[in-house]
């Protein structure tokens, strides 16, 4: 099509749907190329809210059609419309209209300008001709929020003019169940003026709120209407709303308070170490390297692009002094990866005993911002193992929580101040005292002293947990150095206030970079700004997963192991997203870890192999060798069998270019490389432990028929003994009744020692652990691990059977 067909084409196209909504659409018979191409006016039942806005007066619309998506009409003479308007009323309007490739004889030109000559899609966008509209100079730049919350105030009190001032000239308003747009403010105001008084008339018991999604960070009101709930997305622009589009709720779109809506991140946080783009783009990668896993939790978590999931969330800990570094990190398996979340500082700190007045809990889940009260003295603080111990972070609750504060900034506050003569003399006055003169007959200034002043508030209440402070600095100790930072330590009063029941005083643990004073000397006045942090009493120096009944390496494999059970490994491509629950791992770039059944009619069992992200070739079957026609006779000869196709497997050696596919055989199995080189391991017993769970993972994959033998079960932990070794019921069938026979022997081995453990000397380590089989019984086994360069090897294990057993079971 020409560009001219097109435009008339589109003209077409709009005014049918126009005609849809019930709407009297009438075509000019145009006597130049400037005139509007058509006009429309409300008459039916479904009418454009548009046109209601102004009653039964007409629209008149020119369509303009562009090969792009620009907006200039600038070439267009539009004073004939305007001027209409002046007199008749007509609202003028031009529409835009772009028409883009559906199907046609190449596919590849989908979506794009109308290149293919086939089917087309038209779009299209509104903008008012409204003479005499201009944006007034703003009272006051608001943000995002705070213009959600007006315009949300104009619904609930009924008043269009709260928001007015806020519209941009050209705010657009739509609805996913109107066709038309509104393309002005003045239109819209007209309509909203009218729906409002209409509700209002109703006495409808809509309810509305101030949303965001915060994936998109895009801001909205949600309205709820009965049982039908909707939102009204906003876009804001220079301090105004450009545009409102009614749509069905989004579950992406959460309610908030928007007095107690946060900034959710650590940026300012990691400053009180470095700048947090130098420590972003030099450090992090060594510090996850190097940092110990501290604290594990399975809990609901959602991530940045709002997967929602409950997973395995864990910290690591950088750093041994007194201020250290914690990276958060969830192992997303809907992702297939490990979802780094969080990285900040924080400091050892004292107990104090706090009442939770209110948890305003981040968007992730994980992390949360508390409100809290020591007395009378209310202050917030961030708890850096709320994910861990939500449970315990409750409103109303009384907690034993260790405080410390990192400084933002610390200087030397003003020591004091005095006046002089007639402002001496002034003062006096104030309070009835009468001046001091010295012997040459002068006024003896009025001196005051800041040095013990206490000063703690809150200026921002989206960061609750800053507050801008001073205070007589206590001791100051050299402490900790962190990434070549070095800190002091020092205590800070936050609170000093006399009470019913006597002073109230607390005091915390202050940490804070060398260089913002380093002459600073006890009884210094120090003031800045300073981050609160906190975490329940007893945990904050356990270092290693958290959990009271099982060590630490137990409660790893444990998790891992339930992972394992909780995906059908049928029903998976790969194995990336176990690698979430081995967060120590790091599998090398270019590389993935995909799984293949080995076995034959006997037995099979699922097996690990890595492979490039490129990988083509099937490593199984591989070719077909020759066809041949076989006749086959009956003794009648009245039947024969058609042509028949051999194939033949040819065997090649694997390397890491190929993919598995089908079920492969034993002895080609072998040729398949172990996993472990593709990784590297960091030499620490958790990475050591991951790396063995890695590399046993067979184990926690299904196996058919007579691979059945080699099944065992980890002792993870305590109770898994009493499941697997219940009391003896003559009922019971199975293997688990027959084990019964076992228990007592089972029992009375020290449990302890079955949990898997490792200890390091140098360069090598020891790995113990013990499983069941169904046909040997309890085994104690024994592993010896190398470092091999950045990875690790296992040694075939040695076992000790500590419980003889056997099933019985021949399959």
């Amino acid at each position: 099509m020409t560009a001219e067909e097109l435009h008339d084409f589109a003209v077409q196209v709009l005014m049918e749907e126009y005609s849809d909504t019930n709407a009297e659409v009438v075509k000019y018979d145009k006597k130049n190329p400037n005139e509007a191409d058509f006009y429309f006016v409300n008459s039916g039942k479904r009418p454009n809210f548009s046109v209601g806005a102004f009653g039964e007066k007409k629209v008149n619309v020119l369509v303009v059609y562009k090969e792009e998506t620009d907006k200039d009409i600038s070439d267009i003479d539009t004073s004939w419309m305007v001027e209409e308007y002046r007199r008749t009323g007509a609202i003028p309007r031009v529409t835009f209209a772009n028409a883009w490739c559906i199907y046609g004889e190449d596919k590849t030109q989908n979506g794009k300008p109308a290149l293919c000559g086939g089917d087309f899609c038209f779009k299209y966008y509104s903008v008012s001709l409204l003479p005499d509209e201009k944006n007034e100079p703003l009272a006051k730049n608001l943000s995002d929020i705070e213009l959600a919350n007006m315009y949300s105030e104009a619904w609930r009190k009924f008043d269009a003019s709260i928001v007015e001032p806020y519209l941009d000239k050209d705010f657009h308003y739509g609805s996913d169940w109107v066709f038309d747009e509104m393309p002005s403010r003045k239109e819209y105001l007209d309509y909203f003026t009218a729906k409002l008084a209409t509700v209002k008339s109703k006495a409808s018991q809509m309810a509305m709120g101030v949303c965001r999604n915060h994936q998109t960070r895009d801001v909205g009101v949600i309205i709820k209407d009965g049982d039908v709930v909707s939102v009204i997305y906003l876009t804001i622009s220079e301090g105004r709303i450009t545009s409102g589009i009614m749509k069905e709720h989004d579950k992406h779109f959460k309610v908030i308070d928007p007095d107690e809506e946060l900034y959710m991140n650590h940026g300012d946080h990691l400053d009180c170490i470095m700048p947090s783009n130098r420590l972003i783009q030099k450090y992090l990668h060594p510090i996850i390297q190097e940092a110990k896993a501290w604290r594990t939790a399975r809990t609901a978590v959602t991530t940045e692009d709002m997967y929602e999931e409950r997973t395995t969330v864990f910290s690591l800990m950088y750093g041994t002094g007194d201020v250290r570094l914690l990276a958060t990190i969830a192992a997303s398996k809907k992702n297939k990866r490990n979802e780094f979340m969080s990285i900040y500082p924080f400091g050892n700190g004292v107990p104090y005993e706090v009442t939770i007045d209110k948890v305003l809990e981040w968007d992730n889940q994980i992390e949360a911002t508390v409100l809290c009260s020591i007395g009378e003295f209310e202050f917030a603080f961030f708890p850096i193992d709320y994910y861990c111990n939500k449970e315990k972070y409750q409103e109303g609750e009384k907690l034993t929580v260790d405080l410390s504060a990192l400084g933002m900034k610390v200087e030397e506050a003003q020591r004091g101040f005095q006046f002089e003569g007639q402002q001496a003399i002034d003062w006096l006055a104030k309070i009835g005292e009468k001046p001091n003169y010295d012997e040459d007959g002068n006024v003896e200034p009025v001196k005051f002293s800041m040095e013990n002043m206490v000063a703690f508030f809150n200026k921002n209440s989206k960061c609750p947990d800053e507050a801008e402070f001073q205070s007589p600095a206590g001791d100051i100790i050299e402490s900790s150095s962190v990434l070549g930072v070095d800190f002091f330590k020092t205590d800070v009063i936050i609170c000093r206030r006399d009470t019913d029941d006597g002073e109230l005083q607390v005091t915390i643990p202050l940490y804070f970079r060398r260089d913002f004073f380093p002459t600073v000397q006890k009884a210094d006045p120090i003031r800045g700004w300073l981050w609160i942090t906190g975490s329940v009493v007893g945990q904050h120096e356990q270092e290693g997963f958290d959990n009271k009944e099982e060590p630490t390496l137990a409660k790893l494999a444990a998790d891992f192991e339930e992972y394992m059970d909780s995906i059908n490994i049928d029903q998976v491509d790969d194995l990336m997203g176990a690698l979430s629950e081995l967060p120590l791992l790091k599998i090398r770039r270019g590389y993935v870890l995909d799984v293949f059944e080995e076995g034959d009619s006997h037995g099979s069992r699922h097996m690990p192999y890595c492979h490039t992200e490129g990988a083509y070739e099937h490593y199984y079957p591989t070719d077909v060798e020759e066809v041949e026609e076989n006749q086959y006779g009956s003794l009648f000869g009245m039947f024969k069998k058609e042509r028949q196709t051999v194939k033949k497997k040819v065997h090649i050696p694997y390397d890491d270019s190929l993919l598995i596919h089908g079920r492969i055989g034993f002895g080609e199995a072998d040729d398949v490389p172990p996993i472990l080189p593709y990784f590297y391991v960091p030499f620490t017993e958790e990475g050591i432990m991951q790396a063995w769970l890695l590399d046993n993972i067979t184990d926690f994959m299904p196996r058919g028929w007579h691979m059945n033998y080699n099944t065992v079960y980890y002792v993870f932990d305590t109770e898994r003994i009493e499941k697997m070794f219940p009391v003896y019921d003559e009922e019971t069938c199975g293997s688990f009744g027959r084990r019964s026979k076992v228990r007592d022997e089972v029992l009375a081995l020290n449990l302890e020692t079955l949990l898997p453990s490792v200890k390091i000397t140098g360069d090598k380590a020891i790995l113990e652990y013990a499983y069941w089989n169904d046909w040997r019984g309890m085994v104690k086994s024994t592993v010896e691990v190398v470092k091999d360069g950045d990875s690790v090897k296992f040694s075939k294990p040695e076992n000790k059977v500590l419980v003889a057993y056997d099933c019985g079971i021949m399959f």
